[in-house]
């Protein structure tokens, strides 16, 4: 732990790890490609549906909001975290509002990854689907989706069990250039499109949609594209020379060059099908289009890597919450026994640290509960992904009630809560005033946009 004092005494930093300390090994760019694999992943294959249900002037609007939400939001959470000492997105949760939250924080993100899988497996399915059945065209030509996931989940399925998947760890450049690899041949195909209809764009194209049930549908799906805030805190702890500006520009970078490439994969996608685009843009091109298959098959490697390292902290969330709960029983049994002994002063130092031991991860062997879990994970989230249909329907359920909570809702709520008592600080004032109200219209939308999304799925024209 390092304190570092700003010019303002009110304003001392706790750095954890310390600024010089050897744990600090990411530099800017290794930094930012880090923060860009945690925002690009399957989400970016439904903003061209996105873009077909806002049209491009409302959607462009949405994703240019949702960026800059998006950035704010991180800039509360490090705020809070180099304030505060904490380590974590969740261990901020608690600093702020206590031990409860801290739990309920960890179920949602338990909660939030798995709908993440079952998502992934959903896309797994449509990716590798056509491959093969050209593959085994003679003998199996009618090979079932639901069959293909179970063949790739099972190729996979050693990666599952692992405590550690450092080997997995270049995966983000692989989908990050396959994404890249996508765009391009979506902007490809966009201009020839237009350039062999030329009334094409002038008599399918939609600048603002008539339909607002359409724009409450995919919103969720714009906002989550930017999702990195639960990762962003572990991405300032690694940083070397953890300034507040190179802290700055890893978060402005990473978010401008996720911008750049999910607004234009989402336009040139649009702009390829107008108003035949599908939830998974892949789906709109034929298996024989061999430049979309490169990005097709890189896309593919990507997501079914990436199974198993969402499934990784989507254990550790779920089994780590038995040790925070333990920690939090802990912790009110030493609380009333101060309420009963008022002379009895109590080790808060070793209280924490026997909670932090009690939430240290599985690593002695894979023991029956960790096996246990990691096929009960799995084995919900397959039989989810087969029930489902859509890609776009799952980002929009999780976008729409746990994405804004994850993304906004509890990063702005945990910095009104810690520093709102700062307001003759003008910086904070103005902060302060941003927060709430982000806060509020993030509420309000995820009200809006939950109740669209679970209690009126028809009113939209685009299943």
């Amino acid at each position: 732990m390092c304190r570092v004092s700003n010019k303002n005494e009110q304003e001392q930093e706790i750095l954890v790890p310390p600024h010089d300390s050897p744990r600090r090994q990411s530099k800017i760019v290794a930094a930012t490609f880090n923060l860009i694999a945690t925002i690009i992943g399957g989400g970016v294959l439904s903003l061209p549906l996105a873009f077909r249900a806002c049209g491009l002037v409302l959607g462009t609007v949405l994703m240019v909001t949702s960026a800059c939400m998006t950035v704010f939001s991180m800039d509360l959470l490090c705020f809070c975290a180099r304030r505060m000492g904490s380590k974590s997105y969740v261990e901020l949760t608690r600093h702020a509002f206590g031990r409860e939250c801290e739990l309920a924080t960890t179920v949602l993100l338990a909660v939030f990854l798995w709908f993440v899988i079952v998502a992934y497996m959903v896309l797994v399915k449509d990716i590798w689907t056509p491959f093969f059945r050209s593959f085994f065209s003679s003998s199996h030509p009618n090979m079932s989706g639901d069959t293909v996931l179970l063949i790739m989940i099972a190729l996979v399925s050693p990666f599952f069990l692992k405590h550690d998947l450092h080997s997995l760890r270049y995966n983000c450049y692989v989908g990050f250039f396959s994404i890249t690899i996508l765009a391009f041949a979506l902007v490809t195909r966009a201009v020839q499109t237009n350039l062999n209809h030329p009334d094409l764009f002038g008599n399918e194209a939609t600048f603002v949609t008539s339909d607002p049930y359409n724009a409450l549908y995919v919103f969720p799906i714009i906002s989550f594209s930017y999702i990195s805030q639960f990762n962003v805190i572990s991405v300032q702890s690694a940083l070397v020379n953890p300034t507040k500006e190179r802290t700055k520009t890893v978060m402005n970078s990473s978010i401008l060059i996720c911008f750049i490439l999910t607004f234009v994969f989402g336009v040139a996608g649009y702009l390829v099908n107008y108003d035949g685009t599908k939830g998974n843009i892949l789906l709109n091109f034929d298996e024989s289009d061999k430049f979309v298959n490169m990005g097709r098959l890189g896309s593919g490697i990507t997501l079914t890597l990436a199974m198993p390292m969402i499934c990784l902290p989507c254990r550790e969330s779920f089994l780590g919450f038995l040790g925070k709960y333990r920690a939090w029983r802990e912790e009110r049994k030493q609380k009333r026994l101060g309420e009963c002994l008022p002379l009895v002063v109590i080790d808060t130092a070793y209280i924490e640290q026997e909670s932090s031991n009690k939430e240290e991860p599985l690593q002695n062997g894979m023991d029956l509960l960790h096996i246990f879990s990691s096929l009960a994970i799995i084995s919900t989230c397959y039989i989810a992904a087969v029930s489902t249909q859509r890609v776009s329907t799952v980002w929009s359920y999780v976008g729409s009630s746990m994405g804004f909570t994850v993304a906004f809702i509890l990063p702005s709520a945990c910095y009104i809560k810690l520093f709102q008592n700062e307001v003759e600080n003008k910086n904070h004032s103005s902060k302060l005033v941003a927060a709430k109200l982000m806060l509020f219209s993030t509420i309000l939308g995820a009200v809006v946009c939950t109740a669209q999304t679970f209690f009126f799925p028809n009113a939209t024209s685009l299943h």
